[in-house]
């Protein structure tokens, strides 16, 4: 389905699409929505799960079956909201996801001991704030951060309006945590949905 994207619905990543693998790990952001304001997304409309053009088409079998969990964890919210599955074909709206990472870096500024602590130590003239300098030590730390998004798509009008993502830290790909970590991160992005 050829789908046009409204001005103001897009999400700005700055990511390259990834195979579905270590997605989510340690914390628990918060999950975000955007939508077309005024389309009609109330409970019951129909809705059918389609493969986004963004997942690799080849598959491994953990990812066909993170696949699998994100498509029955939406299906069954889904329908716990009041709304029904029906085939591609004939549903109001058509969803899907899709996963992105990025390498992120993060700075931590510590104190270390130094000769500042007493502060008369220094000779007269000296410039305080260069030296306390000294004093901090920058610690940088790489690490991947996932992202799960899951569009909404109104059928008729092939058109994006609504656009729901969670981002964290990610797991390695063979942790034994990452399914739930990916369910839950699929129930707190519908959360937001329908926009209220």
């Amino acid at each position: 389905m050829k789908v046009r994207t409204p001005r103001g619905l897009r999400l700005g990543l700055c990511a390259a699409l990834v195979a579905f693998g270590g997605l989510f790990g340690c914390a628990a952001p918060a999950a975000f929505a955007d939508w077309e304001r005024g389309v009609d997304l109330s409970p019951g409309k129909t809705f059918a799960l389609t493969q986004s053009a963004e997942l690799p088409a080849e598959l491994d079998q953990r990812q066909k079956a993170l696949v699998a969990r994100v498509n029955s964890t939406i299906e069954r919210e889904l329908t716990q909201k009041g709304y029904t599955k029906a085939p591609a074909e004939t549903a109001q709206l058509v969803i899907n996801f899709y996963v992105v990472r990025r390498m992120l870096r993060e700075v931590t500024v510590q104190a270390r001991d130094c000769y500042m602590s007493g502060r008369g130590e220094l000779p007269p003239g000296t410039n305080w704030d260069s030296a306390a300098i000294a004093c901090e030590e920058s610690l940088v730390s790489e690490y991947q951060e996932g992202t799960l998004i899951i569009d909404v798509y109104d059928a008729t009008k092939k058109e994006l309006v609504w656009h729901g993502w969670k981002s964290q830290k990610s797991l390695p790909s063979d942790s034994p945590d990452l399914p739930a970590v990916v369910e839950q991160a699929t129930i707190d992005i519908l959360s937001n949905f329908p926009p209220g």
